[in-house]
């Protein structure tokens, strides 16, 4: 546990290098974020790499923000934004996480957009990987008519033999991670599987085409 006075010390130590970040986007966005980033850090030692963690993300905030008229952004009710900013601190060189972060903190802090943001969405966060980020993101950008959509494939290979034979089935097998720039392609299944878990995505039936593919048996002369 820190004492007082070292508390009082990472508070004076963090703070400025925030200040630093956020003076280009002006007056009311640099101090409404910098009096949220005070109040995280209240009690809590913040590690170097956690502090950049924690300055990406007001950056990004503050990019998001300084597009919206002025009368757009309220820091009236910053609960969202306290909580998420909390938590992105630990989203240590994770560009993505952090991003995710950013988006939900500016979203609350928009007259527009701060009633659709909830604190259950923090959760969803800190439960994600960065591949898994970027699955979703990718999912979102698709084109109009497949936005948030995405096709897999269930592949069924069967032996034709006298004497033995056997099925394999692979289901929902796809290249998304692939095509979303994974770094970890190869973990697809886990990613998905986390996915559904959470209840980001679902797998539904749409136009179903079969291939059958029988494989030859070896016969003994």
């Amino acid at each position: 546990m820190l004492e007082e006075p070292q508390k009082e010390l990472v508070k004076q130590l963090a703070v400025p290098v925030y200040e630093d970040t956020l003076k280009s986007f002006g007056v009311e966005i640099s101090k409404g974020l910098v009096s949220i980033a005070r109040s995280v850090n209240t009690g809590i030692f913040l590690m170097e790499d956690c502090v950049h963690a924690t300055v990406n993300v007001l950056r990004m905030v503050g990019e998001n923000l300084a597009m919206l008229p002025p009368a757009d952004i309220s820091f009236s009710n910053p609960r969202v934004a306290l909580q998420a900013l909390d938590q992105a601190k630990f989203a240590v060189n994770d560009t993505q996480i952090q991003q995710l972060f950013a988006n939900l903190i500016a979203s609350s802090l928009t007259e527009q957009k701060k009633g659709t943001t909830h604190p259950a969405y923090i959760e969803i966060i800190k439960q994600l990987q960065s591949d898994e980020a970027l699955i979703l993101k990718f999912m979102v950008q698709q084109e109009s008519h497949r936005k948030g959509h995405a096709p897999t494939i269930d592949i069924i290979v069967e032996s034709a033999g006298t004497v033995f034979s056997f099925k394999k089935i692979t289901s929902e097998f796809n290249l998304i991670a692939e095509d979303a720039g994974c770094l970890y392609p190869e973990n697809f299944w886990g990613y998905f599987a986390n996915l559904k878990r959470i209840g980001l995505i679902e797998h539904s039936s749409g136009t179903v085409s079969y291939t059958h593919l029988t494989l030859p048996t070896n016969r003994e002369v």
